[in-house]
Formats: C-alpha cells, structure tokens, sequence
C-alpha cells in the first residue's frame, strides 16, 4: 500500500500546487521527511524524482499566482537574506576551492535547500498551512523512526549504526529524529484530547528509542539541553508537568545499559578514539578558518584540507578527515562572515520565538503554539548535537526554520490585527472635555 500512497499523494500535490503554492510546500516537506524512496525502496521506483517534479508544480503554480505571498516582512526577509547571503559567499570561495569536486557536490544540494526553505517560508502564508506543514513533518520523521524501532525488535540488533538510514550516516539521520522528538512532544503539550496528547507522547518517545538504538551520543546531549530549555519555558500546568515525569521515567526505561554507558562516555576522563580525536580534528578546523577568514578554501572543500593541518595519531595518512562541527565546516569551506550570517540564520527566528513563548505562557495553550515552543527547545538541541556531526546539507533543520518564520509571521500578523490602528483610536478619543458645552450646527435648509 506504501506505493499507491505515494504515488496517489505525488499526483494530488503537483496538481494541488497550480491551485494553491500551500500545498506544493506542504508536499514537498512531506517527502523529504517522509523519503518514501528510502521506506518504499524495493516496491517502487526509487530513482524517480519525485521531489524535483513536486519543485517544479510549486514554482510554476506560485508564478501562476504572480509569486503572491503574506510573508514578507523583517522577520521573514532578514533571516532569509542571511542564507542567501551564505550561498553567495559559497558561490564565490567554490570559484577558488582547495577540492572543486566536493564544492561542486555541495553546492549543488545547497541551491535546493535554500530555494526550497525561502520558496516555503513564503509560500506557507496561512495559519492553517502552517499547522499542517509542522504535523506532516512531525509525522514523517516518526514513522522512520518507527522502522527503525521495527527494524530493532525484528531482528534483536540494528545495523543502521553500521549502514545509516535514509541514504545518511546514523549520526546524520539522529539529528532529524532529535527534532522530531522534540516536535512531537511539544504536539503532546499542547493537543486538546487525551487520545492526541497520548499519541504525540508516544511518538516523541519513539524518536528518542531510536536514537539510542543509533547510539548517537550528540543526539543524547542535545536531548538534555532539550530538557533544560524545557524547564525554563514551559508554561506550569498540571498537564506539562505529567507530560514531562512521563518522558522523564519513559527515557530511564527504554535506554538500556549500553545506552547509558555510550552517553556517560561523553563525561569521561579518558575519551575513547572517536571522542579523543574530535579535540585534533577541531584545531585543524579553526586553524584553517584562521589562515582562510574571509572566503574559506571552499565549500565542503575544509575537509580534504584537514589532514594538512592534523596534530593527532589516529588518523596519520588519511586524505579526507571530517570536520564533526557545524560552525566548522562552514567556516572552513566559506569563511567566518558566512558562518556568522548562517548562525543568525536560526537564531534570529528562535530569539524572537523565545521571546513570543514568555508572552504566550499565560494565555490557553493552542496547537500553533506548539511550533513556537517545539522550535524554541529544538533548534539549541540541534546546534549542540551538530556540534559533534555536522548537518549542512541535512535539509531538515532548514524546512524547521522555514516553518518557524512562516508561523511567527503568522503570529505577528494576527497581533496587529487585533490592536486597533491610530486612526481608529483619534476617532474614539473625545475632543472636549466633559461637562464642556458644544456648539449646535443648524441648517437654514
């Protein structure tokens, strides 16, 4: 049935996109986190571009709309122009790289992942696509994280530490499964129904089982900064406060002793190979971004140039050393202003979202407010995580941003509708003071 579904949903959403853009992003976040040519991959055509076609209903259906949008203002257009302004800068450093193949690789995902996160940010231009594009994103990333739950219970062991999922590294894929946690769990604080908050819940503890079954110890980290960001911003009610002893003791439960002892490691004196590595691997980064400030050696190039700079042991001879840091990356490929600029690029949205959750902590909760808060815990936990596994061309931390700006566009508009303008407010105002007597204008009429 897999197949059917996709294929069914494929041609509804390029068909949908012409009458409305909404359902051309919504679809096309769908599919990236859905990937139903990886769940689906032996039944169906996996080298169909499905997410090509969906682009191309999109851009046509929204120039048929004369690129009509709500979602143009400062909120929008700063954070946007920022990663613009990155893939600039990454076009420019590609022009001189240190390795032009793996520039070229990279830039050409990078076109489409900041095409796609600007088209969606403004194509999602009602609250109700909003709402949508976040469920169906939540959703898509629970169900492989399902899988790989599945998967584990089948066979008593997984091999997607070994061999990944989704055509990524399992580290990779447990930074999507770190924002779906968090996604999922903010549903279930704000779902209106015990049959919802019980089906979010269950979700989030789904993602955070499978990305222990991964053993991705920056996962788990970010999943602890999570949870202090949580403490802090959470709204007290005795629903959150059930919610979170519920995740709290759900977590002791499914995370095993290997789990524990994999997570613990990051604390201890004596790291392992991997951990004692990073600290060589991160002075070869930032000596690079040093010597290349302004334009890097080119994008995704940092790495091919790693070994040069290496001070360690354990990786002597190797022509390729991953970077394992996000700023890192982007600072040695395309310099230490693009890595600014993409900084700003998500923590602009998330400060003013922090700032709209402190206002909202005494209203009713609401499902849109769940995008304000599982943002607000998600984006931290997902720079601390790729801090030890970059994800620059992991598309989903983008698509997250985009929604982001879209709802807090949403969320500002809605705000100014409801105060009443200056001249509204003149009129309201008397222009005498009481008891004062007014002339009587007569007609001779």
């Amino acid at each position: 049935m897999g197949p059917i579904f996709v294929y069914a949903a494929f041609v509804f959403i390029c068909m949908g996109a012409f009458a409305r853009p909404a359902i051309g992003a919504i679809g096309y976040i769908g599919f990236v986190a859905f990937e139903p040519t990886w769940l689906w991959r032996f039944q169906m055509n996996a080298a169909f571009p499905f997410q090509k076609w969906i682009v191309a209903s999109l851009l046509l259906g929204w120039m048929f709309h004369f690129f009509r949008t709500r979602n143009l203002s400062l909120t929008s257009v700063i954070p946007l122009g920022l990663l613009v302004g990155v893939l600039a800068l990454g076009h420019l450093s590609a022009a001189d790289s240190y390795a032009p193949e793996k520039s070229e690789f990279f830039l050409r995902q990078f076109n489409k992942i900041v095409l796609m996160c600007t088209v969606s940010a403004l194509a999602l231009s009602s609250k109700r696509a909003v709402q949508i594009a976040f469920v169906i994103m939540a959703i898509g990333i629970s169900f492989n994280a399902f899988e790989i739950n599945a998967d584990y219970y089948r066979q008593g062991f997984s091999l997607v530490n070994q061999d990944g999922w989704s055509k990524m590294n399992a580290n990779g894929y447990a930074l999507i499964m770190l924002i779906a946690t968090l996604f999922t769990f903010a549903l279930a604080q704000h779902a209106t129904s015990a049959i919802g908050t019980a089906g979010w819940l269950f979700a989030s503890v789904l993602n955070a089982h499978a990305i222990m079954i991964v053993e991705s110890r920056g996962a788990m980290l970010g999943l602890a900064v999570a949870g202090v960001l949580h403490v802090i911003y959470v709204r007290p009610s005795l629903k959150s406060i059930s919610l979170t002893i519920c995740i709290f003791f759900a977590a002791l439960v499914v995370a095993g002793p290997p789990v524990i002892k994999e997570f613990t490691s990051i604390f201890a004196k004596t790291l392992d190979n991997s951990g004692s590595s990073r600290f060589d691997i991160w002075d070869a980064g930032f000596r690079i971004s040093l010597d290349y400030p302004l334009l890097g050696v080119g994008p995704w190039a940092g790495e091919a140039l790693v070994p040069a700079y290496y001070e360690g042991s354990g990786k002597i001879g190797a022509e390729v050393i991953a970077l394992h840091n996000i700023e890192l990356e982007v600072a040695t490929g395309m310099g230490i202003p693009a890595m600014l600029a993409y900084v700003a690029f998500f923590f602009l949205p998330w400060n003013r979202a922090r700032k709209m959750i402190w206002k909202q902590r005494a209203m009713a909760t609401n499902e849109s407010s769940a995008i304000l808060f599982g943002s607000v815990l998600a984006i931290p936990a997902y720079w601390t995580a790729a801090q030890f596994n970059s994800g620059a061309l992991v598309e989903i931390p983008y698509l997250m941003v985009a929604i982001l700006i879209a709802e807090l566009v949403q969320a500002e508009r809605s705000n100014s509708c409801l105060l009443p303008s200056k001249k509204v407010q003149a009129q309201k105002q008397p222009d005498h003071h009481p008891g004062q007597l007014q002339p009587t204008l007569t007609s001779n009429s």
